[in-house]
């Protein structure tokens, strides 16, 4: 009987440790953006999902998707950790948000400023702890200057 017993918690024990090592690491959420602009003009976007990644391509009509979670509306999400490309006529932005742990809060820029170029923003450097659900960013140029690189 305690053969059985000793098999029954062993084979118990071993699927517990395989099933936590199959298991797919957490990620932080997107981050929802609400207006995007451009020289004091909201643009509107449109999204599609590319092998490069998330393309989101301007649009002269008014699109934006509501959020139940924050009860707004945004023009567009942001990846993090890897690029979102914002395309607007013949200029690209290519935004790569670096946040390098699992975060269980939401992130939300209330305003982006379209700047054509490849940005790397370290948002954990900018945000080292957070304790409020959503943390808003009232505009991340400003807010994060010092952890935002721009790349050629």
């Amino acid at each position: 009987m305690k053969k059985i017993v000793k098999c029954v918690l062993t084979f118990m024990i071993l699927s517990f440790v395989q099933s936590q090592g199959n298991s797919q690491p957490l990620e932080t959420s997107p981050i929802a953006v609400e207006e995007i602009k451009l020289n004091g003009k909201e643009l509107f976007f449109t999204s599609k999902y590319t092998a490069i990644g998330w393309v989101h391509t301007s649009t002269p009509k008014r699109e934006k998707q509501y959020a139940a979670q924050y009860d707004f509306y945004i023009s567009v999400r942001l990846t993090v950790n890897s690029e979102t490309y914002l395309i607007n006529k013949q200029d690209t932005m290519s935004i790569k948000i670096i946040y390098d742990e699992y975060s269980p809060f939401q992130f939300v820029f209330e305003e982006l400023r379209f700047k054509k170029g490849k940005y790397i923003i370290d948002l954990r450097s900018c945000f080292p702890e957070v304790k409020v659900y959503p943390l808003v960013v009232k505009d991340i140029f400003c807010d994060c200057k010092k952890y935002i690189r721009k790349e050629e």
